[in-house]
């Protein structure tokens, strides 16, 4: 022990505080929408919940279904999935849309059946205070079901 203690003493604490260029500060999240349980035409899907329902109007708050943005930035991408035993059949498809305060964004992808999942990308600004959320759309008539998505915020 004697030994080791010296050894430390001859070393000494090395230098203190900060040494190297500041660190980049984290610039992208991702937003998770979804509804496990079986979502329908026109349904918002729930921010980090299980659960789907009627879109918040204009830039009503909803803890259930927004995000609520806190730091102006860009939504870039969308990723959708549904439940894969309830894909689209011939002539149906679901089209999920981000929508910001209410309202439909650029921000789109479509499932066409056979497929269960798709991506999409465009630019999208939001500042603080926007509501962001996700909606599913039915065309044709496919079955309803469970919906998780992804959205890149940068």
């Amino acid at each position: 022990m004697r030994k080791a203690t010296a050894a430390l003493r001859r070393l000494g604490t090395g230098g203190t505080g900060a040494s190297g260029a500041a660190g980049a500060s984290v610039t992208g999240r991702t937003l998770w929408f979804q509804s496990i349980s079986n979502a329908t035409s026109g349904q918002c899907l729930g921010h980090q919940q299980d659960t789907s329902g009627t879109c918040p109007a204009g830039t009503a708050a909803s803890f259930t279904f927004n995000y609520q943005v806190v730091t102006p930035g860009v939504l870039t991408r969308l990723w959708a999935e549904l439940n894969n035993t309830r894909a689209p059949t011939a002539g149906q498809s679901w089209i999920v849309t981000v929508r910001v305060n209410g309202v439909a964004s650029t921000l789109t992808c479509t499932i066409i059946g056979p497929a269960v999942a798709c991506e999409g990308a465009s630019v999208v600004a939001v500042v603080a205070g926007d509501q962001v959320q996700v909606q599913v759309t039915a065309v044709g008539s496919p079955q309803t079901t469970g919906f998780k998505t992804y959205v890149t915020f940068s």
